[in-house]
């Protein structure tokens, strides 16, 4: 009960906050990661273990008898372990301590080394049977677990990523010398031998470089020359700068290798087990507009649907590299279609048409962003 409102998320909305909560936003910030890299990194104690057996007895209650007091715990666990995975180093703002104790590898370590990782495969296999109403917070945790999560790294073994990181470099460094050659071609140049360059002094006082024996000649040459050479820049709209939100997905997010494997093999279970469970009530409580649904909530699910559709595809083709690899002579398995039914049939695209055309005008381009994809 105290840790739940400590961690709680801190939104930022300038048409409600006054002059003191843009004082006292950041250090509140900085004050919710001192709390995580706390609970994180204890020394005696395992505060999210601890935690979950706290509400053992209230989960293992079959839902008809659970009182209400047993439906709070559950929702204080899920909310607790919600805002812990929510929980990043703000930007902008000098860090205390290492970064890496509370980054994102560091909590899918901590989520799997303290069993996190198997409550939430319990709850979200079972959704709908003996959970209803937790549906909502399990999803935001995966939501906020996962995105900014390269898909086909994590099923990458240790020499895949040696190579995909090797390509990466190799296609900045050829976008750098393009760069490069696109502005030698039109940049001033000056030889020590046969090489000529001059200054040329314009009405306003200001000073133009020209090179080329081409503009000894006489002013004329020497503007057309100047004109030439010229290139115009489109000017860049000066939008407002804006901060991250807790529910923007595109900022890339790097894992360590442990992180990678723990969370692969939590995608591979949760796939198993409690993607068609969870993500179907999900869906029933958006098309019904529960109460627990917020304005959010359609685009987490979204995202979630097309990030773990994308895992099943590279999990399946991972597995027919390995098998091809081996040069075994056992058949690779079927490709279930059962895994992700309950996304792929006529409700699902139908709440996906009506929630892409509701983003299209009101213009909310990251939420069509997670429509589209």
């Amino acid at each position: 009960e105290l840790l739940v409102p400590l961690t709680w998320p801190i939104e930022k909305n300038d048409l409600q906050m006054t002059v003191n909560h843009h004082r006292h936003t950041p250090y509140l910030l900085l004050a919710q990661v001192r709390y995580k890299r706390g609970i994180l990194n204890h020394d005696t104690v395992k505060m999210l273990r601890a935690a979950v057996r706290i509400a053992l007895p209230s989960i293992a209650l079959p839902m008809s008898e659970r009182s209400s007091r047993d439906d709070g715990i559950i929702k204080l666990l899920l909310y607790f372990l919600r805002n812990i995975a929510m929980i990043s180093p703000p930007q902008h703002l000098p860090m205390e301590g290492d970064e890496n104790e509370v980054s994102r590898s560091a909590t899918i370590e901590a989520f799997h080394y303290q069993d996190i990782f198997a409550l939430l495969l319990t709850i979200s296999s079972n959704m709908g049977e003996d959970f209803n109403t937790q549906d909502i917070v399990v999803l935001e945790l995966l939501f906020h677990l996962l995105k900014g999560v390269d898909v086909e790294k994590i099923f990458m073994d240790d020499a895949q990523l040696d190579v995909r990181k090797t390509d990466e470099l190799k296609g900045l460094l050829a976008k750098e010398a393009g760069l490069n050659r696109e502005y030698a071609r039109n940049a001033p140049t000056r030889h020590n031998r046969f090489g000529t360059m001059i200054w040329v002094k314009r009405d306003d006082e200001r000073v133009s470089t020209v090179s080329g024996q081409d503009v000894l000649m006489d002013g004329q040459s020497t503007l057309l020359k100047m004109d030439r050479t010229k290139r115009w820049n489109k000017p860049a709209q000066r939008s407002k700068m804006t901060e991250l939100t807790y529910n923007d997905f595109d900022m890339p997010v790097v894992l360590t290798a442990s992180a990678n494997k723990h969370l692969r093999a939590f995608v591979a279970e949760f796939l198993d087990s409690g993607f068609n469970p969870l993500l179907n009530h999900v869906r029933k409580a958006i098309e019904r507009e529960a109460e627990r649904v917020l304005d959010v909530h359609p685009r987490q699910f979204f995202f979630l649907v097309s990030w773990f559709l994308e895992a099943e595809c590279v999990r399946r083709k991972t597995n027919k590299e390995v098998l091809k690899r081996r040069k075994s002579g056992t058949e690779p398995e079927a490709d279930s279609f059962a895994l992700v039914a309950s996304v792929l049939n006529q409700e699902t695209f139908i709440t996906l048409n009506r929630f892409m055309q509701e983003s299209l005008d009101m213009k909310s381009w990251q939420d069509l962003n997670a429509g589209m994809r």
